[in-house]
């Protein structure tokens, strides 16, 4: 996980907790997904590898965003009511 951070964000990141573990099937395949709360370094700065768009979000901005069938099911379950 630590190696994928920094190669897609540039970033080094301490995994600290597994926060879930969801699996969610699609039509051509079924996935397993690990979410860890994780620590950055004090001022570090998240430089997206392939240009994609970051940010920053309170929940009720997270909920409104396109995610992923298996992202929104985590994102609705953990957040909700917080």
């Amino acid at each position: 996980m630590q190696r994928e951070l920094f190669e897609e964000l540039h970033v080094q990141a301490e995994p600290k907790k597994l926060l879930s573990t969801l699996e969610h099937e699609y039509p051509e395949k079924r996935i397993r997904l690990h979410f860890f709360a994780c620590e950055l370094p004090r001022l570090a700065r998240v430089i997206p590898a392939e240009g994609q768009e970051i940010g920053w979000f309170t929940v009720e901005e997270l909920l409104q965003l396109e995610l992923a069938p298996a992202d929104r099911i985590f994102a609705e379950t953990s957040f909700s009511g917080t």
